[in-house]
Formats: C-alpha cells, sequence, structure tokens
C-alpha cells in the first residue's frame, strides 16, 4: 500500500512537471516576435517631461523555454533649465532620441517571464536636428540649428535620457501576468505596477 502511494505521488509530480514545462514552451512560442506599444510616459516632473515608445523583439533559444530581447526605443524629450542657471543658459530644450537594449528572459510559468537586461548594452543616439533651444523665454528666440548645438549640450542630453532609461528599465526584472489577445495580436502585461499593451508586428521567424 506505501509502495502503491509512493508510485501515485510520483506519477503527480510527473505529470505536474510535464503540465508545467508544456505551460511554459507555450508562452515561450506566443511570446517570440516583434512587439510594438503606445507612447507612455517616461518621466514628469517640475524640470520636464519625457515619453518612449518602445519595440521588443523576443528570440527564442531552439526549443527552451528562454532566450534574448532587444528594446529599441524612441524618446522625446522636453526640459526646463534649472531655477539657478545663469541668464544665459537655455530656459527649455526639447531633443529626441533613439535607443536600444539587450538581454534575455526565461519563462517561470504560464503567464510571467524572468528579465534580465544587460544595462552596459544601452546605447543611446540623438538626434542633433531635434534638439531645440530657446535662448530667450521672453521673445520664445529658439536655436533649430543643429550648427548650432555644441557637443557639450548633446552629451548633456544623451546622459540625461541614460538616467531616465537606467531608471526605467531597473524595473523589467519579471514581467507578470502575460495575455494574449485578439488571436495573438495582442499582448497585456505588468511590469511593477505599470500595465503595457503591445500589438504584435510579426512572428519569429522560424
Amino acid at each position: 500500500m506505501k509502495r502503491l502511494f509512493t508510485l501515485a505521488l510520483c506519477f503527480s509530480a510527473a505529470v505536474a512537471m510535464f503540465f508545467g514545462c508544456d505551460s511554459k514552451a507555450k508562452l515561450a512560442e506566443d511570446i517570440t516576435g516583434t512587439w510594438s506599444a503606445a507612447p507612455v510616459k517616461l518621466t514628469n516632473n517640475e524640470q520636464g517631461y519625457s515619453s518612449i515608445t518602445e519595440t521588443y523583439i523576443f528570440e527564442r533559444d531552439s526549443t527552451a523555454a528562454s532566450g534574448t530581447v532587444l528594446i529599441s526605443s524612441m524618446i522625446s524629450l522636453q526640459k526646463s533649465a534649472p531655477a539657478n542657471a545663469a541668464p544665459t543658459a537655455p530656459f527649455m530644450m526639447s531633443a529626441a532620441a533613439r535607443a536600444t537594449i539587450q538581454g534575455s528572459w526565461m519563462a517561470v510559468d504560464d503567464d510571467d517571464i524572468a528579465v534580465q537586461l544587460n544595462p552596459q548594452s544601452l546605447n543611446i543616439e540623438v538626434d542633433p536636428t531635434m534638439v531645440q533651444l530657446t535662448m530667450n523665454p521672453m521673445t520664445g528666440q529658439t536655436s533649430p540649428s543643429a550648427d548650432t548645438i555644441s557637443a557639450s549640450m548633446l552629451d548633456y542630453v544623451k546622459a540625461t535620457i541614460a538616467q531616465d532609461l537606467n531608471v526605467h528599465y531597473a524595473q523589467f526584472t519579471k514581467i507578470d501576468d502575460i495575455d494574449f489577445k485578439q488571436k495573438g495580436a495582442v499582448m497585456e502585461f505588468e511590469v511593477g505596477k505599470t500595465d503595457y499593451s503591445l500589438m504584435r508586428q510579426s512572428p519569429a521567424i522560424k
């Protein structure tokens, strides 16, 4: 009798393991591909506002329930000069940039994945033609020409965006409650307390 009970427990554990692995594999299959998100707030404080539009590319390692992820983004930034800035400092700045970051992911159950992004892989490119400085807040005089944007200003923009993105992506350690809708065309999930909704752009190349 004891032997039968032990065999039953082993069988139940094997069944649970099989279906657990199967559900992870199904999630890995469903998530693989290219997904785009609508613009969302990146920062919003007394010094300015920024938004981010992201595209996620999930690739699967062979038949395993894990793989790599590449997140590319478009960032729009509007920032005011600090209150203690010199009178000749820009009063307001707007800029646009592109960024990418890479990492890995692993399915942990049927609707969650663990994510590990590599902060060293973060790459930011600021478009100098999209950097505009309001030099005189009284007249609205701007400096839209890329020729007038100094290298130090571009470095400042890049450093500002890098700081915001590092804070943003530090939250991406786990993607929770993944749910596919509209026959797999839409993927919804949570990162921390933030809800995301992504549209499928293309499936993975098999």
